[in-house]
């Protein structure tokens, strides 16, 4: 398989993957499912949550991995890849990842993270507790428009796209 196609694939299954978590969260809000069970809510939030942070953190290790590749096949995108990653940096997703989410424990402070440190990260990532505003930022309502160059996904698009041109 071609580093192109490598590429492809990586950034489709992202798309694929956050489009589909907001869309599972936005079907149980719309079919008023969460009324009177907060349970479940928290659940299929968490697990939502989780699936959209780890594809973020891939964007961060896709940048990592190719970035030579991606730096001479398309250099116009270079410095929107380079905001994108210091975008999800500062929302602190890879820490986030490399402590609690790819792991049992803090492979640093070799201790698992308390409940409230998880809620922390979260909301850290979110940009506090309206995971609705968070997930305007990643993607439009209908995944089809993807056009707004202010969201995660649609950037990803971009690159993507730019991508293809080189098959």
């Amino acid at each position: 398989m071609t580093k192109i196609r490598e590429s492809l694939d990586t950034l489709n299954g992202m798309i694929l993957e956050v489009q589909t978590g907001i869309a599972v969260i936005m079907d149980y809000e719309l079919s008023g499912a969460f009324e009177g069970n907060e349970t479940l809510k928290k659940g299929v939030y968490f697990l939502c949550l989780k699936s959209i942070m780890l594809n973020l953190a891939k964007f961060i290790e896709f940048h990592e991995k190719y970035g030579a590749f991606l730096n001479s096949t398309i250099p116009e995108h270079n410095d929107l890849r380079r905001v994108m990653v210091s975008e999800l940096l500062a929302k602190s997703v890879k820490e986030f990842r490399n402590k609690y989410l790819a792991h049992v424990r803090c492979l640093k402070g070799k201790k698992a993270l308390s409940s409230e440190e998880i809620n922390n990260y979260i909301e850290k990532v979110v940009g506090g507790r309206d995971a609705i505003k968070f997930f305007e930022w990643l993607s439009p309502h209908n995944p089809s428009n993807i056009q707004n160059d202010t969201q995660f996904l649609s950037r990803v698009v971009v690159l993507r796209d730019s991508l293809r041109k080189h098959l």
